[in-house]
């Protein structure tokens, strides 16, 4: 995969993945480098401090947070997931334009929120009993009690109908709308 820079206020070069089937289309939107297929290590389950790349946690005071998460950069974009009947809207929040940290922070966010019970019954029989045994490992994963009971106690959350698939693969821009993209997990 190549990479295409940009400078960021000035100060540094901002990487962006290009993909070569974009770049075939004549479009040309890109998301981060990080936010690429196969850059970052991150479990959907968990807090985006939990972020690694390259074997390391992502600091907290990265300048990589505040970069713009698309380029071109956007006030919001639309993150699909194909497993998922809900569409992720992102809003840019402390800069004019989406960052790094707006994508993943809402995405995290989205994928904690409950689902309801005509969520849970509307998925066909063998997705039910997925999305049970996500829950389950998702709660039995925790050592501490205390959390393992917050986790259990809080029920079914959107996460769980990644049926497994929490691991987080990138995004893709499929459209040729700069705002709308998809998700990748396995």
């Amino acid at each position: 995969m190549m990479k295409r820079e940009r400078k960021n206020n000035g100060s540094r070069r901002v990487r962006f993945a290009d993909s070569p089937i974009l770049s075939r289309r004549g479009d040309h939107a890109y998301p981060h480098e990080y936010l690429a297929p196969d850059e970052i290590s991150w479990d959907l389950m968990d807090h985006p401090t939990k972020i690694s790349r390259n074997s390391f946690w992502l600091s907290s005071r990265s300048p990589v947070w505040q970069d713009p998460a698309t380029e071109p950069s956007r006030d919001c974009i639309y993150i699909s997931v194909a497993c998922l009947p809900w569409d992720v809207e992102v809003h840019a929040s402390s800069f004019p334009f989406v960052t790094f940290y707006d994508v993943v922070n809402t995405v995290y966010r989205f994928l904690r929120k409950n689902t309801t019970e005509r969520n849970f019954y509307a998925l066909d029989p063998e997705k039910r009993k997925l999305a049970t045994r996500a829950y389950q490992y998702r709660y039995r994963r925790h050592r501490s009690r205390s959390l393992y009971e917050s986790e259990k106690e809080g029920g079914m959350k959107r996460v769980d109908f990644l049926l497994g698939h929490t691991r987080f693969g990138g995004l893709i821009n499929k459209s040729r709308h700069s705002e709308h993209w998809e998700l990748l997990v396995s």
